[in-house]
């Protein structure tokens, strides 16, 4: 009797979604407001907004699918003094701002990976008979 090697099935993790006090303006996961009103990698990923991790977020930057722009120096000190961000973490690449709108555009363009759920997938190898004979 062959065991089967079946992984167990992923838990399918709920979206976050983002929340908007009465005066529209966008809010963290504390309920504290964002301010400049756009979003940090670091956000998107904690707040589970696409549903991805940190290097997907980057790489959907840099394939130009997440629209987003290098934050200025004024607006880093403005998130530093509003401490969404550490003085370290600018590193010499910068910070990434993603506006909000981006990420409806984002959901809409991005290609999926991996394998497409549903389908089967291919049979390793084929049966040819011969290895039959030496056992």
């Amino acid at each position: 009797m062959t065991k089967s090697r079946t992984a167990p099935k992923k838990e399918k993790v709920a979206r976050g979604t983002l929340r908007f006090s009465e005066e529209g303006i966008p809010l963290d996961e504390n309920g504290n407001p964002l301010d400049p009103p756009l979003l940090l990698v670091d956000e998107i990923v904690r707040m589970n907004l696409l549903g991805v991790k940190t290097r997907r977020v980057q790489e959907m930057i840099e394939q130009e699918v997440l629209p987003a722009k290098k934050a200025t120096p004024e607006q880093e000190a403005a998130l530093i003094r509003s401490r969404r961000i550490q003085g370290k973490q600018i590193t010499f690449k910068g910070v990434y701002l993603v506006e909000l709108a981006a990420l409806d555009y984002a959901e809409a363009h991005r290609k999926k990976v991996g394998f497409p759920e549903g389908g089967e997938r291919p049979k390793r190898g084929k049966t040819t008979g011969m290895a039959e004979s030496r056992r």
